[in-house]
């Protein structure tokens, strides 16, 4: 599928405010680390997370969304309770599915370290930045610690780039601080 047509399918989707943020965010270095201080800079919320639960939304104007609840393991930027709930857009209800490109799929026991923008007024849902640019699996891999596997750069015909899960989350501290400060 073309990009004008992906753009156009999305545009019908997402509310005028969630596209801008989602266009303005979508950059990863062509090293394939990602632009944390774009990340960073279009996040509301970021944090470590564990997905506890995902219910598939029919909502009244015949969007699907998914609903999330997810706990906060290690909060990073933001407000964020222990037990977080938000809401994506797309997912499959009642025969009907809604797959946006670039839109991590998340299931109950995943862990993820997310980049996700304010909450749409109108459409009442988060976005992660950049969609996968703003989605990081964590990995357990035994004795030498978790590792960070961007979903961008994690599919079935991308080489798997994991990154240190302390080195990254240090980068990630040190970016909303130098933000922050600045």
């Amino acid at each position: 599928m073309h990009r004008p047509v992906i753009a156009f399918l999305l545009a019908l989707f997402l509310s005028a405010g969630a596209w801008q943020q989602l266009r303005a965010s979508s950059s990863v270095h062509e090293a394939g680390l990602p632009d944390l201080p774009a990340l960073v800079a279009h996040a509301d919320w970021i944090a470590d997370f564990e997905i506890l639960e995902t219910t598939p939304l029919l909502r009244p104007d015949g969007t699907i969304a998914t609903q999330v609840v997810a706990s906060s393991r290690v909060p990073l930027k933001g407000r964020l309770a222990s037990v977080q709930e938000f809401t994506l857009p797309g997912g499959a209800v009642a025969g009907r599915g809604l797959h946006i490109p670039g839109m991590p799929a998340l299931e109950a026991g995943d862990r993820v370290l997310l980049f996700l923008s304010q909450e749409d007024p109108e459409a009442r849902w988060r976005l992660p930045v950049g969609l996968s640019a703003g989605t990081f699996r964590v990995l357990e891999t035994g004795d030498d610690g978790p590792w960070v596997v961007g979903a961008a750069r994690s599919g079935p015909d991308s080489p798997l780039e994991a990154l240190s899960y302390d080195e990254f989350l240090i980068r990630v501290q040190q970016e909303v601080l130098r933000q922050r400060e600045g």
